[in-house]
């Protein structure tokens, strides 16, 4: 039986590349390739937005809503004189009624009085995922910063939450996972 569609994308056209039509249903993990190189932060900053509804777009119809994972971030008097425990980071930003928000503490490195940012990259974004997974069942995320060993470990974890029923888009600068992907959307440069 086929799903229904949850997000539909006619095309994205700027004045500097083109994305082609795609469509996102449960079950599936679509990649979105954007090439990696200077313009690789700015791109998936605008898509992440229009793609989760931030940013309204005529071409994007969204018959659920996704949720973008952040990178974590915290200001410099935050983290040298308050903190942000990963037990305070769920409170604020999990559903505590979700298996989903629990998972984080499954690794060996994570308590909830943990500082998250005494975390490696790789870490935080496991805990930014999993407070987003417990409350979104179709994201959108990212892996840039995450290297060799977090990188496939996320990668993992979208796609189990994806063979559960969920749905992902990765936004993405290498092909690494093209293959896992039940899609591939290719971001297309426009001639200057």
């Amino acid at each position: 039986m086929n799903q229904p569609v949850l997000l539909s994308c006619n095309s994205i056209l700027t004045n500097q590349y083109f994305i082609p039509p795609f469509d996102v249903r449960a079950g599936e993990l679509v990649q979105v390739y954007l090439y990696h190189g200077y313009h690789f932060y700015p791109v998936l900053a605008y898509l992440s937005k229009i793609l989760t509804g931030a940013i309204p777009h005529e071409n994007i119809i969204l018959h659920q809503p996704f949720s973008y994972v952040p990178r974590f971030t915290e200001s410099w008097w935050r983290r040298h004189f308050r903190p942000v425990t990963v037990d305070a980071y769920m409170k604020k930003h999990a559903s505590a009624d979700s298996p989903a928000a629990n998972r984080i503490y499954e690794r060996s490195n994570i308590r909830k009085n943990t500082r998250i940012n005494t975390l490696e990259a790789p870490d935080r974004k496991l805990v930014s995922l999993s407070a987003t997974l417990s409350r979104s069942s179709c994201i959108v995320f990212d892996l840039a910063g995450l290297g060799p060993v977090g990188t496939p470990q996320t990668f993992s974890i979208v796609k189990e939450h994806v063979q559960q029923g969920g749905a992902a888009i990765l936004l993405d600068g290498y092909k690494d996972f093209q293959q896992e992907c039940t899609k591939h959307v290719e971001l297309q440069w426009l001639a200057s």
